[in-house]
């Protein structure tokens, strides 16, 4: 490559003197433009969004978007991470960012003087600012009621109530026909879910059930009171129509839109987003969430994406325009029209822009979605892991609402969640092939074997299933630091085993040739480059001693049991039995201290 460049160059001297002798100038060569390069980090699951960022692309070909997708099992906890280490892109596009999250000034722009902060319905921005600064804004809504399964309804005459006593029949109705009628939510964490709603739908529209919430939170007012015991009546008036069971809060989640599709529940509450994960033949449509206060029906809506700029982007003020220019436009309404287009759950909080994309699941509703119809709910942030543990005993009968109180009470006088014990000390913080590089060590001390592997993430890849999801940050790693790094589908509470397969080095080798491809420990690639072509050829692989390892010698290497391997790539594979939430925890609270080392071991020739 370099004699390349030296013969452009005298290529180059030598035209230009001979047009200079000729009395000719030159034509003056256009340099391409560089463009403004922007990170985003995209937390959200739904689908279609690397389409929609491909779209922004196209819309700004003067912009390069480098753009993260990150989903585990702890959204909350990773977005809380990364804003408390000062680890945020330059924009940021998430379901789970809060404005409880403390650090928010220091790491985001105050986007409350922004020429497009004035679309906004204000009523949208109610409950986002802090101390009157805006420093993240809603791109959409999610519109969460009764999804309902619609060719159920048909099959058994029935229609959509339009009270509370007609819904009342109506789950009796179901229940008659052998059906369960719906359920409110699953999942460890729905307790909480159920009693913001809860909240807002004993009291719709109420400033006194407003001002109790902000006092509450403000730790000026007690939990007991009228709105704790009209948030309880409703909860209850719902359990008895057998939509509330105990199991709820102890299945997984995920298994709250499997009721549907699988005909196990004829209504969940939820919002449309979650419904192209069906597989069902079935017709699914949106109806009100009725209360018993009042009888009427009514949806909750809150941000389904929350938008945020990083404070850095001000260091740069062509990264600053270039960010500016984005959020004009996605909050425009062709902006807004292209987020609405990628899923049914979608409305607009944009000022004009009520009508919605024609789409079935709303026909019936589209009328109903007014300010009079549409909730915001209030956020109890240090009462979550109370109403997690107490809440189902409290609507179960073993807890009375004085000892219910009592809890919430306790919980707001505390932060919430005592601080997770250390399970080791970063010395430093850790880039992701530092942490890969952690994971390999654990990995293949956990096994015994030869050599460990783990596959990289690729550019642009959306979903975590055979990758690390983050880094670890210097200072105490705890149990949520571990949940957060874990790839999506390694649940530590299921058996996932790591797996040991047996490989020649050969397999070996040729898994190691695509260079980006795999993270590794145990062996060192030896490297054959050419400058020339700018390539590299994986010639042999080493042992720790510097010795050569035969094509046809056979090593052990620990894997994910997910890791994309096929036959023909190892010659046998066994689960191990260690998961590697085991591994991991092993290894570090055996070291205490963790020092960031790199991956990848290679020598060049």
């Amino acid at each position: 490559m370099c004699s390349n460049r030296t013969n452009r160059r005298i290529w180059a001297v030598a035209l230009s003197l001979a047009l200079v002798l000729t009395g000719c100038r030159a034509p003056a060569r256009q340099q391409p433009e560089e463009k403004v390069a922007i990170t985003v980090w995209v937390d959200t699951p739904i689908n279609g969004m690397d389409l929609y960022w491909s779209k922004l692309a196209a819309k700004f070909p003067d912009i390069k978007l480098d753009v993260t997708y990150q989903e585990n099992m702890v959204p909350e906890a990773e977005i809380a991470r990364r804003v408390a280490h000062g680890d945020v892109a330059d924009l940021v596009f998430s379901q789970y960012l809060d404005v409880n999250i403390p650090g928010l000034p220091e790491c985001f722009l105050d986007l409350s003087g922004k020429p497009y902060t004035s679309r906004y319905q204000t009523s949208y921005l109610n409950g986002l600012d802090v101390d009157g600064r805006l420093y993240c804004l809603p791109a959409d809504l999610a519109v969460q009621g009764f999804i309902y399964n619609k060719t159920v309804f048909d099959e058994l005459g029935l229609a959509v109530p339009s009270s509370y006593q007609e819904f009342e029949a109506l789950c009796g109705r179901l229940k008659d026909a052998g059906y369960r009628p719906g359920a409110l939510a699953t999942g460890n964490r729905a307790p909480a879910d159920l009693f913001v709603r809860a909240c807002a739908a004993a009291s719709p529209h109420s400033l006194a059930a407003w001002k109790w919430a902000e006092e509450l939170n403000a730790q000026a007012d007690s939990a007991r009171g009228e709105p704790l015991n009209l948030a309880l009546d409703l909860l209850n008036a719902y359990e008895g129509l057998g939509m509330i069971s105990p199991e709820d809060f102890t299945t997984s989640r995920w298994q709250h839109r499997h009721l549907l599709a699988e005909r196990e529940a004829v209504m969940v509450l939820g919002n449309a987003s979650s419904l192209w994960r069906f597989s069902s033949a079935d017709d699914f449509r949106l109806m009100p969430f009725f209360s018993p206060v009042d009888g009427k029906g009514y949806f909750f809506i809150s941000p389904l994406i929350s938008l945020a700029v990083g404070k850095q982007v001000v260091e740069d003020p062509a990264k600053a325009e270039a960010v500016d220019r984005i959020l004009e436009y996605i909050t425009s309404e062709e902006g807004q029209l292209d987020l609405m287009s990628m899923d049914k759950g979608i409305i607009s909080p944009i000022l004009g822009m009520r009508e919605i994309d024609g789409m079935d699941f709303y026909q019936d509703v589209k009328s109903k979605l007014t300010d009079e119809t549409l909730l915001h709910f209030p956020k109890f942030p240090r009462c979550v892991d109370a109403l997690n543990t107490e809440l189902g005993d409290c609507l179960w009968g073993d807890l009375n609402p004085d000892g219910l109180a009592e809890a919430l009470d306790a919980a707001n006088r505390e932060p919430q969640g005592d601080e997770l014990p250390a399970v080791a000390v970063a010395e430093a913080d850790f880039t992701s092939a530092e942490t890969n590089a952690l994971a390999l060590d654990a990995m293949k001390a956990a096994l015994d074997t030869d050599v460990a592997l783990l596959r990289q993430k690729p550019k642009g890849q959306r979903y975590d299933d055979w990758f690390l999801c983050g880094v670890f940050y210097e200072g105490a790693v705890t149990e949520t630091d571990l949940l957060c790094i874990q790839p999506l589908v390694e649940n530590p509470k299921s058996s996932r085993p790591l797996t040991r397969v047996e490989m020649t080095g050969a397999q070996l080798l040729e898994l190691l040739s695509y260079e980006g491809a795999y993270y590794y420990n145990g062996v060192t690639v030896r490297w054959q480059e050419d400058k020339d072509m700018g390539t590299s050829t994986a010639l042999a692989l080493l042992d720790g001693g510097g010795r050569e390892i035969g094509p046809e010698e056979r090593l052990t290497v620990a894997v994910l049991p997910q890791s994309p391997l096929r036959e023909d790539q190892y010659l046998s594979r066994e689960n191990s039995g260690v998961t590697l939430w085991t591994a991991l925890t092993e290894y570090m609270r055996e070291r205490q201290v963790l020092t960031p080392v790199s991956p990848n071991p290679a020598v060049y020739e």
